[in-house]
């Protein structure tokens, strides 16, 4: 029998989704080749080539973004604690009563 697939969490979403996105980017072609090869590929001079790029690696990384939230991490030890007890509360650990202490 197999076991039952796992949904992943939002931040191993996020992740894969930036992933996708930066394996994108890297694939863009190194400055040294689009110097010399941006007349013959896409007619533009290498300049506006260049320009063209990284307004496309830009919008690559804004896309790579979009839903993405940084999980805030706490900066102090009573921070670390409040945290802590909010986990124990929706646990069903801590009544409300006792979650007022922190």
């Amino acid at each position: 029998m197999s076991e039952p697939t796992r949904k992943p969490s939002k931040q191993e979403r996020d992740f894969a989704q930036m992933y996708k996105f930066l394996k994108r980017i890297v694939a863009y072609q190194s400055q040294e080749r689009m110097q010399r090869s941006s007349e013959r590929d896409w007619g533009l001079p290498y300049e506006e080539a260049l320009a063209m790029a990284y307004e496309n690696i830009q919008q690559e990384a804004k896309n790579g973004l979009k839903g993405v939230r940084l999980m805030k991490t706490p900066t102090t030890a009573l921070e670390a604690i409040h945290e802590a007890a909010e986990g124990l509360h929706k646990a069903g650990v801590i009544d409300k009563k006792t979650m007022k202490k922190f």
